[in-house]
């Protein structure tokens, strides 16, 4: 198969990512933070690159929460704890969430089931009270969705077991809760220093799960008709 190849781990792309992605964010992190004490200009200066870095890393949670990042389950978990923890997400909790989202993407009947893009057909939306009418309008306009949205969801709602989530997971969202008290508290330039890079880190995260799936075109199928190929194929723009 032509794809074949990328179905095998490659434990020198491993290293490559990690060192590529991972160190490079710490280092402009730290590098800003010394450069802050002389103007907070220079951690804007930097944050196009330091976001650069941070986006790959997003990546690398999404890939061992799919635990494709490596074959050892143990190493999956470990880095997608530490890339998690630059986005203020509890690594476990988001693995569910996320499996969630490609369990019921595509399905009308199931949208209630994952935490996704709030989406309505055109024949529901015309049938719905102005009210919700217009809250979706608010909901669905780009100035919300990337920018407000991501903010609630990432820095506040992450910070509760807001769904019936695994014993694991809520563990995960208390002890990382702790950890983030913790830091706020012995070491509070870290959080303004990454704080630019961050809003652009999570609008940009939303912005790629937006795109994904709601485009001209993608599909949505009721129960009766769900074929879970036939959503990967045509209700993706990648």
């Amino acid at each position: 198969m032509p794809f074949s190849k990328f179905h095998q781990h490659n434990t020198s792309d491993i290293l490559r990512i990690l060192f590529t992605s991972v160190l490079p964010y710490i280092f402009l992190l730290f590098a800003a933070y010394f450069l802050s004490q002389y103007s907070y200009y220079w951690v804007l200066a930097l944050v196009i690159p330091t976001h650069f870095f941070h986006a790959r890393m997003f990546v690398v949670m999404h890939d061992c929460g799919h635990h494709s990042f490596s074959k050892s389950r143990m190493l999956n978990n470990l880095v997608g704890h530490v890339a998690a923890f630059f986005f203020w997400t509890p690594f476990f909790m988001w693995r569910e969430l996320h499996n969630k989202h490609h369990r019921f993407q595509g399905n009308l009947n199931k949208r209630e089931q994952s935490l996704d893009v709030w989406t309505m057909t055109t024949e529901e939306y015309k049938a719905a009270a102005i009210i919700k009418r217009a809250a979706y309008q608010i909901y669905r306009h780009s100035l919300f969705l990337f920018s407000i949205a991501p903010f609630f969801l990432f820095l506040i709602i992450f910070r509760v077991p807001f769904e019936s989530f695994s014993k694991k997971a809520v563990i995960n969202i208390i002890f990382l809760d702790f950890v983030l008290g913790i830091c706020l508290y012995n070491f509070p330039w870290f959080f303004l220093v990454q704080a630019s890079s961050l809003l652009l880190g999570l609008a940009m995260a939303s912005f790629l799960f937006y795109i994904q799936h709601q485009f001209e075109g993608t599909l949505w199928l009721r129960d009766k008709d769900f074929n879970f190929k036939l959503i990967a194929e045509h209700g993706s723009s990648y």
